[in-house]
């Protein structure tokens, strides 16, 4: 099987267009990438104009290349697409990046503005805003209350504002957005802005991560930011500052800090090495590898939904203040990438699969048979159901908001599970409380463009 692939995170008055106005009433999902079947469809030179033509269209390919990364934010998604991102789902404060607020079931796009004619590199979403990376230069949209766009002054913006990271931009190697801030990691550094419960310590201007317990040579290569805390990994030891009520700093303490923490590396995590971290609301998880370059995955903080993954034979903690290995199939299974929302925790591991445990509300956990059994929590890791995907189907990307998540195959093909009220699953004509999908399910592929 193969392994998993890292992917490194993501004007008004215009009209948009379906890209496939004339549709029949036939789609489907090809065994490596999205199609659409009808009469009416655009060029693949552009998504400018609308010509007749017959048979089946490759959405990736018209949009100039695969779909190479899917993100989910609270109540919407967004989807890298040859290097342009389009967005579904809530857009009630300018999020989809379309220069209005008005909210749709079906992808639209690309975002413009000031990334038209850009190539954007990442992208990734927060709870109610976008950040994405171009080779030079760092763009946010969405909601601005605390500051996330890294810009002062406005309270949202409908489409993409340009962050002022003070030369760094080349040098961006990843990127990372909270539910109200923003953080990237360039020239071996972690810059954040936005943010409150001092997760942060500044307003929407970006500052450098350091003091604390954090050594000033430290070479960073990763960063991750949740509800009220953000986490880094430097030098292969993780570290975390904000608030601390449930122990999600992971120092043993509950004490909230201004400054980085170092993680408890004693117990469960002796000999590991961390690569990968993520933050959610007041829990944090970690992927490291240890002896026989055994990955596995470490969480600490709030259990209130068995987010730290300690299954039904383990101990239920309400809280840990040190890390804690998870549970379940993932006590064997080598640990690839993590990704967590809300209090809701997924990891893609090595056999292809993704895994997902902890709140299951909204079906979120996308390993729910049915309708009729989709309990309020899961207490251990279980695999994401795929029986909407061809058989030979690998899982490169997965990612969790509060209430959805979205995978992406190495063919390029897209799946999102769980609440739609929105239309953030990007399944057309089933946007509301009846359109929740408690498995993965194939996004539509018509998508909207600009004309």
């Amino acid at each position: 099987m193969t392994d998993p692939t890292t992917v490194l995170h993501h004007g008004p008055g215009r009209l948009r267009t379906a890209v496939a106005a004339a549709l029949v009433l036939l789609l489907a999902v090809a065994t490596t990438t999205l199609w659409a079947v009808g009469r009416s469809q655009p060029t693949a030179a552009a998504w400018t104009d609308v010509v007749q033509a017959q048979g089946q269209v490759s959405i990736a390919s018209v949009a100039g290349g695969t779909v190479t990364d899917v993100v989910a934010g609270d109540s919407f998604s967004c989807a890298l697409v040859g290097g342009q991102v389009w967005c579904t789902g809530d857009n009630s404060v300018g999020q989809l990046g379309t220069g209005d607020t008005a909210s749709t079931d079906v992808f639209v796009g690309p975002v413009r503005g000031e990334l038209q004619g850009k190539t954007v590199t990442k992208v990734d979403a927060g709870t109610a805003h976008v950040c994405a990376t171009t080779d030079d230069a760092v763009y946010c949209w969405g909601l601005n209350d605390r500051g996330q766009l890294g810009v002062e002054g406005v309270p949202s913006s409908t489409l993409p504002v340009r962050v002022p990271t003070h030369g760094h931009e080349a040098s961006v190697t990843d990127l990372e957005v909270g539910a109200s801030s923003s953080c990237v990691v360039a020239d071996d550094k972690a810059y954040c802005w936005g943010g409150t419960h001092t997760q942060l310590g500044s307003t929407g201007t970006p500052v450098q991560i350091n003091g604390g317990a954090l050594p000033e040579t430290a070479t960073v290569t990763d960063v991750a930011v949740g509800d009220d805390s953000a986490c880094l990994v430097a030098d292969g030891v993780p570290y975390c500052w904000g608030a601390n009520a449930r122990g999600q700093l992971g120092d043993g303490t509950t004490s909230t800090s201004h400054l980085p923490v170092q993680v408890v590396t004693t117990g469960v995590l002796a000999g590991f090495t961390s690569h990968d971290v993520a933050v959610g609301n007041q829990f944090a998880c970690v992927v490291a590898s240890g002896a026989n370059s055994a990955e596995r995955t470490f969480c600490w903080g709030d259990n209130s939904s068995k987010q730290l993954g300690q299954s039904s034979n383990g101990a239920q903690v309400d809280l840990s203040t040190t890390p804690l290995q998870v549970r379940g199939a993932l006590s064997e299974l080598r640990s690839g990438l993590v990704a967590v929302g809300g209090k809701t925790a997924c990891v893609l591991a090595y056999d292809g699969a993704a895994y997902c445990w902890g709140d299951n509300s909204s079906a979120q956990t996308g390993a729910n048979q049915d309708e009729w059994t989709v309990p309020a929590v899961r207490d251990r890791p279980e695999r994401v159901l795929t029986r909407q995907m061809s058989a030979d189907s690998v899982l490169q990307r997965v990612d969790v908001s509060t209430d959805h998540g979205c995978t992406l195959t190495t063919g390029g093909n897209v799946y999102c599970w769980g609440a739609n009220t929105k239309g953030q699953l990007g399944i057309q004509g089933t946007a509301g409380t009846a359109g929740r999908k408690v498995f993965p399910w194939p996004v539509t592929p018509t998508w909207s463009a600009w004309r």
